[in-house]
């Protein structure tokens, strides 16, 4: 038989949409953490991944070209004299500027070489001098690239020597 006088209404309660913020805030509690050491992460690897791709733009176009390809640390739209390449950098040849890199992701503190500023690739794909540039993340965590006198380059956890 049917009931006379009452109603049934459909919906959520006021306790059940509480319960369900409290546990989406314990949620978010847990997952924040791991979100900032997960961009940290990945501002690293773009920085590296974006000097290892110019880096091997570089040294592929100067052999190609059969003359001198330069990647520098950017100041504008020209190159600097600093050792700084958190700015950026540029890939000149020629006087010319072919392609420019913006600033590195808000991750990284620093991003420095360890001595003068661009880095020339030969017609032959080597470079003058070896060289070691390192990148220091905002939560102290290193990583040196280093490029061998050959122009090739390689990267490793750390600090460089």
């Amino acid at each position: 038989m049917y009931e006379i006088g009452r109603i049934r209404q459909a919906g959520v309660t006021l306790v059940e949409i509480m319960v369900t913020v409290v546990v989406l805030g314990v949620l978010a509690a847990i997952a924040i953490p791991g979100f900032d050491a997960y961009s940290s992460t990945s501002a690293r690897r773009a920085a590296v991944s974006d000097f290892l791709s110019a880096a091997g733009l570089a040294r592929s176009m100067a052999i190609q070209r059969g003359q001198d390809v330069t990647l520098c640390p950017r100041n504008g739209n020209q190159c600097s004299a600093a050792a700084d390449w958190s700015n950026g950098w540029l890939m000149v040849t020629g006087g010319q500027v072919m392609r420019s890199w913006g600033e590195t992701p808000s991750g990284v503190q620093q991003m420095s070489a360890d001595s003068g500023g661009a880095i020339t690739w030969s017609s032959t794909g080597m470079v003058s001098a070896a060289r070691n540039i390192e990148l220091i993340m905002i939560d102290g965590a290193q990583r040196c690239i280093r490029i061998t006198t050959l122009g090739r380059v390689s990267t490793e956890t750390g600090a460089c020597p």
